[in-house]
């Protein structure tokens, strides 16, 4: 896995969230169909899981290298480990 910094997800979920938002309420003045409704609410929902997935992906990425880090430092190399005595 490619270790990608990660911005600050919680901002990045929040503009996409008052995107969304913003597009639906400029659509609640115009008169449109239950149908189309319906494909509005079923593609917000489906990009804002998409977006979970994204952030999450990311957030498990750094916990796996943090935790990689860490397992290299307690464990070491043997010659490291005779260095140390």
């Amino acid at each position: 896995m490619v270790h990608r910094p990660t911005r600050s997800a919680g901002v990045f979920l929040l503009a996409q969230i008052s995107i969304i938002a913003g597009t639906g309420y400029g659509l609640s003045h115009i008169p449109i169909s239950a149908e189309t409704l319906l494909w509005l609410i079923l593609t917000s929902v489906v990009w804002i899981g998409l977006l979970a997935v994204y952030v999450l992906t990311g957030a498990v990425d750094r916990v796996v290298t943090l935790l990689d880090d860490l397992s290299k430092k307690s464990i070491g190399t043997p010659q490291e480990k005779g260095a140390d005595r």
